[in-house]
């Protein structure tokens, strides 16, 4: 059933645990929809040479999501909607998850959204309006299926509530950033990537190193999902875990690895990273060891 929903992606554990993905659902031309179970997990586009035309969308249940993709990252919680264009690159890494996903033509959204590639890797809410109703439509399908005579129908209706989503999102208007802004941003991350191991990395160590204002450092920021901070806390986390898994590195301690990368609170550390990918520290260097 899994390959029937399968857009050729790149999957791989987080941690040494085996892999366990499960999924059920329906699958026709025009529309998709499965009810997903996994395991922690990462996630990256297909191997060159396999085409995508869909566009995937994830509704949360249970469990979170970081995702990034078009110079944007977001963390997704239960309740959010996530779309992700898997034809071009983008990497997320889920928790333990629950979620409905549906899969859409991207020639038929972009028909009503031209600008769908403003709003990759954002979340959207499920909460009200047509988000609550696009969240009712897919538990309903996921339990219930379709019938033949409606698939067109309801293709219609997702795509009419997916866009209306989309253009009543609150920072629509504003979400394409003018090209200074883009200079700005790609200036901040540059010096962030450059000073991550840092502790004493700040807002207004960045601001000042760009000549720019704390305030609109935070709005060059404000639409990604994540703040600053918290993008800055998962790339450190991102670092530890690879200097984990390195044999390598196995002399060194767990709280010098953390130390090197800007913790300065080892019980800190210990739950981020347990939070974000589903086990301690200590548990994620054994199991890697014995890979």
């Amino acid at each position: 059933m899994a390959e029937r929903f399968s857009m050729r992606l790149g999957i791989a554990p987080i941690s040494t645990h085996e892999l366990d993905v499960s999924v059920h659902g329906f699958n026709c031309e025009r529309i998709g929809v499965a009810a997903v179970r996994c395991s922690p997990l990462t996630m990256i586009p297909p191997s060159t040479g396999v085409k995508t035309t869909r566009i995937g969308l994830c509704l949360f249940l249970d469990g979170e999501m970081s995702a990034e993709q078009d110079g944007r990252s977001c963390k997704a919680l239960p309740g959010d909607l996530v779309m992700i264009d898997p034809s071009r690159p983008f990497a997320a890494e889920a928790t333990h998850v629950q979620a409905h996903v549906l899969y859409l033509p991207k020639a038929n959204i972009r028909a009503l959204v031209p600008q769908l590639d403003c709003f990759t890797a954002r979340t959207l809410s499920t909460a009200s309006g047509a988000g609550a109703a696009l969240r009712v439509l897919l538990g309903e399908l996921v339990s219930n299926g379709l019938e033949s005579n409606t698939v067109d129908m309801i293709a219609d209706a997702a795509l009419s509530l997916l866009a209306s989503i989309l253009m009543s999102h609150e920072r629509s208007k504003s979400i394409a950033l003018p090209q200074h802004k883009l200079v700005h941003r790609h200036r901040i991350r540059c010096f962030i990537r450059d000073n991550l191991s840092n502790p004493l990395l700040s807002p207004e160590m960045i601001a000042a190193s760009v000549n720019l204002s704390r305030r609109y450092v935070y709005d060059l920021f404000e639409n990604d999902g994540l703040t600053m901070m918290q993008n800055i806390r998962l790339e450190r986390l991102k670092r530890c875990r690879e200097e984990l898994s390195n044999p390598l590195l196995a002399g060194r301690s767990i709280g010098e690895i953390a130390s090197s990368w800007g913790f300065s609170h080892f019980s800190d550390f210990c739950r981020s990273f347990k939070k974000t990918f589903g086990c301690s520290p200590t548990v994620y260097r054994r199991t890697s060891s014995k890979q």
